[in-house]
């Protein structure tokens, strides 16, 4: 390594691929990302420069931008790798644990904070296929959930998704101009309502494949809490948009999503009340105002009180 912000790309694929050297090369060379809602992931830290080991007439050479992506998939792979290697420890030395598939967005895989699955780790073997960032299609197209269950016998998944459907990085799109004395819904266009059928179809469809292929299978999913809208810097996800409509109170912004969360949850309710394998858990009102990280993710103590309400349905369901 030549200085503090240089690395050869060898020596720092040998950090990353090595389990007891990668959590502290990413410490060093890493910061968390979390310009995009629900896609919180690494990225390398703008002051680290790698150097490719092959020579050019004595220069070093930078490495090409399409090798800096690999090492960032190498360091968000290594969460993943981390709850795979926990697992397994898990099931070696208390075999008795029930075992559970998770499946979600950052809800459930939020690097740098205990999230959900973190917190539930300490209870249950729980054998993790989430990537933050990924909307529900794109959850059910790469189907990573049903091998998993076949494979380790599990009979619980967990499901978190829909916040990045719907607050993505364009919560914008399904805001209406502001007018005084407006109810909160009518602040909602034709768009927003027709994405929520849409994810109602999806969830639907995913039921009813896991019903025909496990039907033992019992689906634990949830419809977030009252997400947080913030002002200016802070709120960049959902306070800004709203203010560029004209939405700028904070009473008529917690207005707004207080009605979106809870259509969001009355839907998703609805969906578990025609499906007997899929069990909806209710969390809204859990997390304190003082226990958010930012507008739409709880912190490590607010994450904990989420995780408990899932507990107590799985030991329900598990008993």
């Amino acid at each position: 390594m030549d200085g503090n912000n240089q690395i050869h790309e060898k020596e720092l694929l040998r950090l990353l691929e090595n389990d007891e050297t990668a959590d502290q090369a990413i410490a060093t060379y890493f910061q968390i990302d979390e310009t995009m809602p629900f896609k919180i992931t690494y990225e390398l830290k703008p002051e680290i420069e790698v150097i490719a080991d092959a020579q050019l007439e004595g220069r070093k050479i930078k490495v090409p931008k399409a090798i800096k992506k690999m090492f960032v998939r190498l360091a968000n792979g290594r969460a993943r790798r981390k709850r795979r290697n926990r697992y397994k420890k898990i099931i070696e030395e208390h075999p008795e644990r029930t075992r559970i598939v998770s499946e979600g967005d950052s809800w459930f895989q939020y690097p740098g904070i205990k999230d959900i699955i973190d917190h539930l780790f300490n209870y249950f073997a729980i054998f993790s296929v989430g990537a933050a960032g990924d909307e529900l299609s794109k959850m059910f197209r790469k189907n990573e959930y049903l091998p998993a269950l076949k494979e380790e016998g599990a009979e619980i998944l967990l499901l978190s998704g829909g916040g990045n459907d719907l607050m993505g990085g364009h919560f914008g799109d399904y805001l209406k101009e502001y007018a005084a004395g407006r109810e909160p819904r009518d602040s909602l266009n034709n768009e927003f309502f027709a994405k929520i059928d849409d994810m109602m179809n999806i969830y639907q469809t995913l039921f009813a494949f896991i019903k025909r292929k496990r039907p033992d299978t019992k689906i634990l999913f949830h419809g977030y809490d009252y997400v947080i809208p913030r002002s200016e810097k802070k709120g960049k996800w959902l306070g800004r948009p709203m203010e560029k409509k004209g939405i700028t109170k904070d009473k008529d912004k917690k207005a707004l999503m207080r009605f979106i969360i809870d259509y969001l949850n009355e839907r998703l309710k609805s969906l578990s009340d025609q499906h007997g394998n899929a069990v909806f858990v209710d969390v809204r009102d859990t997390v304190r105002e003082d226990y958010w990280h930012d507008e739409i993710h709880p912190n490590d103590d607010g994450f904990q009180q989420v995780a408990l309400k899932f507990m107590n349905r799985i030991n329900t369901i598990s008993s």
